[in-house]
Formats: structure tokens, C-alpha cells, sequence
């Protein structure tokens, strides 16, 4: 069964690598990728490169499971 009750994880694969922030808070930095363990419910993710456009995610973890947040910032960001 899958608990309804404790802290789910966020794995944030990105390329090339980025400053993440979760809920205005640094987390630090993820390259290839980085794996959070995060309070369920809805989190806005932010992620940061000089070379790119900041990108701004609303993720929802669920307590128990691992929520993935695949990038690409040149796909999804666009040059800044």
C-alpha cells in the first residue's frame, strides 16, 4: 500500500545544470539531478541558469511516491 502520511520525494533531472528553488527557498543546485525530499502537496519549483530563461514549475508530491521534474532548458526555457 502506499502511505498517506509522511514526506514524498522530487527528482529533478536537468540539463544543463540549474539553481533550484522550492517554494522561494534555495535547495541548491541540480546536475545532473537532484532528489528532494519534500512535505505532500503542492510545491512551486523554480529553476535558474545565466544562460536561459528562469523556469517556474507547480509540482504536486504525493506522501510515499517520487514525483519526476524532467528539463531541458534549452528546450523548455528558450536562450535568455
Amino acid at each position: 500500500t502506499v502511505p498517506t502520511q509522511g514526506p514524498g520525494s522530487l527528482q529533478i533531472p536537468v540539463v544543463p545544470w540549474a539553481d533550484v528553488s522550492v517554494d522561494g527557498g534555495a535547495v541548491g543546485q541540480a546536475w545532473p539531478r537532484k532528489k528532494l525530499t519534500l512535505a505532500p502537496g503542492d510545491h512551486l519549483v523554480r529553476l535558474v541558469h545565466p544562460d536561459f530563461k528562469a523556469v517556474e514549475r507547480r509540482v504536486t508530491v504525493r506522501a510515499g511516491e517520487t514525483t519526476s521534474l524532467d528539463l531541458d532548458l534549452e528546450r523548455d526555457a528558450g536562450p535568455n
